[in-house]
């Protein structure tokens, strides 16, 4: 089984306009509002696929929060979710016009609702994978995701690691993942720590430019895609080149095809 964690998922509000006039009155031609969150588009990637995935999130108790898992059932999503009290999920706004501008808001999980994600990660088995995607809610540790990767590691669990800054770190120092899923800014987050890289499969995505598949072994594969964007709107590709990959590899078990099927997926997704 394919599990996703979002820990810190939104709800996002895009708007699109033709130009923005800071300071002044802009009117949106199309608006639209979604469940999201970095693991929530790697289950929507799979589920576009074909293949079935259990996204798990930690969930707000407020309108927002009651939006987004209203949202995701209305998409048939196979999801669990994880309530968290005195918090709502918080709402991300993107203005998109010849760039995309975002505003994100915050979220804080409570205790009850990590003990609670942390239970039912417990229960996954030898043979299942987990997607570990998206920034960590406020107030709680860097370390979280590396010290789920170690522990679902050793049950047997294969984990991949999609995040940045010092969770993304801490994962690297504790080589707890089989594979982290960087793009071209997280890579440049950790170049100091590149020694501590070795030994690691590294899924490094860039852009327009494609992707770089670095294994455990030493072994190096690129894949570059067939065709760019028009409107070059890149936004949630790293999300379907992930599902991509690990949708291959779970049927191949072969790094360079499963690089080039990512690379395909989120070609598509772009160029739609």
């Amino acid at each position: 089984m394919i599990y996703t964690l979002t820990m810190n998922p939104s709800l996002d509000y895009v708007m699109e306009v033709d130009k923005i006039n800071i300071g002044g009155v802009n009117r949106s031609h199309v608006q639209r509002v979604t469940a999201s969150g970095k693991g929530v588009n790697v289950s929507r990637a799979l589920k576009a696929q074909g293949i079935v995935s259990r996204a798990i999130c930690i969930v707000g108790d407020g309108f927002a929060g009651r939006e987004f898992t209203r949202l995701l059932k209305t998409e048939g999503f196979d999801s669990v979710i994880v309530a968290s009290e005195g918090c709502d999920t918080r709402i991300n706004v993107k203005l998109r016009s010849q760039a995309v501008t975002e505003i994100n808001g915050d979220f804080t999980a409570d205790e009850m609702s990590l003990a609670a994600m942390t239970m039912m990660l417990a229960g996954l088995k030898q043979g299942d994978f987990l997607i570990i995607s998206g920034s960590i809610p406020k107030g709680v540790p860097a370390r979280i995701y590396a010290a789920l990767s170690a522990e679902l590691t050793l049950k047997g669990v294969t984990v991949a690691v999609d995040t940045s800054g010092d969770a993304l770190r801490e994962v690297v120092l504790n080589k707890s993942a089989w594979l982290i899923a960087p793009n071209e800014h997280e890579l440049a987050q950790i170049a100091e720590m590149f020694p501590k890289l070795e030994n690691m499969n590294i899924l490094a995505s860039y852009g327009e430019s494609g992707a770089t598949l670095t294994t455990a072994d030493g072994a190096v594969y690129t894949s570059k895609p067939a065709r760019t964007a028009q409107n070059g709107y890149t936004v949630g590709a790293g999300d379907v080149l992930l599902a991509g990959f690990v949708a291959s590899f779970i049927k191949s078990n072969d790094y360079e095809k499963s690089l080039a099927a990512g690379v395909n997926a989120a070609t598509e997704y772009v160029c739609k």
